[in-house]
């Protein structure tokens, strides 16, 4: 809380704030039947100039494009390159979901091994997830994927919202998931 009276004192600004919720696929239930609006597979390497598109306009809101320092064709491309890279390994999991012959959003995240290491959880996150704004009905879909595909096998997932982002804030607090944590980024322009 100190921080958030302290850092703009000294020129630091608040660029964007992360909200983390967790998902127990062996331990939850949904709260509903979720009518799927959409179908959801892994990724295949097809699927990438259509995952690349998406990313690079997406995530509009978040500490790469308010930076005024920094330029947003260059955030764009970023996520761009950041999702290929996830898609490619295959240490990774990436889902796509699609409606009517096309790519709507994508879930791309890794097992936490340092959590995996030190208590023997499986804990999968750190990931990048998009979902195109004309496409309602994903975030849910993704989420019973999530527990049919990690079921059963005592999974932790962490799935992460910027607080702006508030339809999959929404849907993640509709459908009772945890908030486990929250995240600040604060910027400071040295140059």
């Amino acid at each position: 809380r100190t921080a958030l009276f302290c850092l703009p004192q000294n020129g630091f600004y608040l660029a964007d704030t992360l909200l983390t919720y967790i998902l127990k696929p062996g331990y939850y239930q949904l709260p509903c039947d979720l009518k799927s609006l959409c179908s959801v597979r892994h990724f295949q390497k097809n699927d990438l100039p259509e995952v690349m598109e998406l990313a690079r306009n997406s995530f509009l809101e978040n500490r790469f494009f308010v930076d005024p320092h920094l330029d947003p064709r260059r955030a764009k491309n970023f996520y761009a390159q950041w999702i290929k890279n996830y898609c490619e390994d295959q240490a990774r999991i990436a889902w796509v979901a699609r409606r009517k012959g096309r790519i709507v959003g994508f879930l791309a995240y890794e097992l936490n091994k340092e959590v995996r290491r030190i208590t023997g959880k499986q804990l999968w996150g750190h990931g990048l997830g998009a979902v195109s704004p004309s496409a309602k009905g994903v975030y849910p879909a993704f989420l019973s994927f999530a527990i049919k595909h990690h079921g059963g096998r005592g999974d932790i997932i962490e799935f992460d919202a910027l607080l702006t982002s508030i339809e999959a804030n929404r849907v993640y607090q509709s459908l009772n998931l945890r908030l486990a944590k929250t995240q600040y980024t604060w910027h400071q322009w040295l140059g």
